[in-house]
């Protein structure tokens, strides 16, 4: 069977795409991560390489694991094999957060790529969806709201800007991330597209003359796999700006995720199996008590946003000029490298 790794980038239908082609295509087998929700793994081993060694383990720890865990995903894919009834082409994992840094606990970007080289080997095809990054940078800030952050976009640009030898910025030079998985999986396993040449500008994912999908149609191509259509669904219904701002207040309030101290985690509760298994121990309660506070403080602002949608204010986007200007040149620099790999940008990368 053939590998695959969807590697993101994050807010790019991933969880859309995850629950409704990677899991119904027939043809694919999928590992992870959207089998039965949209954390879930075919089994505990998986996800704890997934959730856990791949993204946060240090070394010494990832040194202990790392022929287990290729070990695992080696079993897993000859006993699918084995199955009489086996007419799966492909078999792999997705996860937008092996793209880039999300928070100061993951491991760096080349690290998780060449981790994953190590666990699955060089003949797999790696997917990259990609978004012009002043898009993704408001959809990441709405993001991370949802799970804690509690200050403005202005705050954010800047940590975003002067962070930026740590945290996620250089992570969307896609021209650096497209070279280093060449380098580790071959150029010709690295497919990338940019999103704007299948979604319309008010969201909507473009068609062809036939009525196919072109996001279904490029995906399937890239894994050389027979053209299938699976209904396409809503799973992580985004935060109105009302909502957003509502929700930023309360994060002030209740504290969880990246709104707890810097000697904490983000994402917790993704890593149950690792802490079960792994560990040994039941999840922490503090992660408890932060699930909790994130799904309370997100339906009450959803109702707040609701009943008093006169009163509240939405969300803002406004951050001073002097970080943005900065972040649009580095990053222009970076697409405008990407013509040289071969990759075309639509207009709206131009800024």
């Amino acid at each position: 069977m053939r590998k695959y790794i969807h590697i993101g980038y994050p807010k790019n239908l991933s969880t859309t795409l995850q629950r409704d082609f990677f899991c119904k295509h027939s043809q694919i087998h999928h590992l992870g991560v959207g089998v039965g929700s949209n954390i879930g793994y075919v089994n505990d081993e998986i996800n704890m390489i997934c959730e856990d060694y791949l993204l946060y383990a240090n070394e010494r720890k990832y040194e202990k694991v790392r022929d287990y865990s290729k070990q695992v995903i080696n079993d897993y894919m000859q006993s699918v094999e084995k199955q009489s009834e086996h007419y799966k082409q492909v078999i792999g994992i997705s996860g937008e957060l092996l793209s880039f840094k999300f928070s100061p606990d993951h491991v760096d970007s080349h690290t998780k790529a060449r981790r994953l080289k190590e666990i699955f080997d060089t003949d797999t095809t790696i997917i990259m969806v990609i978004r012009n990054q002043v898009d993704l940078l408001c959809s990441l800030y709405r993001e991370v709201i949802k799970i804690g952050y509690p200050h403005t976009f202005q705050d954010f640009i800047e940590y975003t800007f002067y962070y930026q030898d740590r945290n996620f910025a250089l992570d969307f030079c896609y021209d650096q991330t497209i070279k280093l998985y060449s380098r580790l999986f071959g150029k010709e396993n690295v497919k990338v597209l940019p999103i704007e040449d299948v979604r319309a500008d008010n969201g909507s994912l473009e068609k062809d003359e036939q009525g196919n999908t072109l996001l279904m149609k490029w995906l399937c191509d890239a894994l050389e796999l027979e053209f299938e259509e699976p209904g396409l669904s809503h799973h992580n219904r985004p935060l109105n700006g009302q909502e957003l701002q509502y929700k930023m207040q309360l994060n002030k309030e209740r504290t969880h995720d990246l709104g707890r101290s810097v000697y904490s985690v983000v994402n917790g509760h993704r890593m149950a199996a690792y802490f079960n298994n792994d560990l040994q121990v039941p999840l922490p309660k503090n992660l408890h008590t932060g699930l909790l506070n994130k799904r309370k403080s997100i339906d009450e602002a959803r109702i707040a946003a609701r009943e008093h949608a006169g009163n509240l204010r939405s969300i803002d986007y406004y951050a001073d000029s002097f970080f943005m200007d900065k972040l649009k040149k580095l990053y222009r620099e970076a697409n405008e490298n990407l013509k040289t790999l071969g990759i075309e940008l639509p207009h709206s990368y131009d800024f």
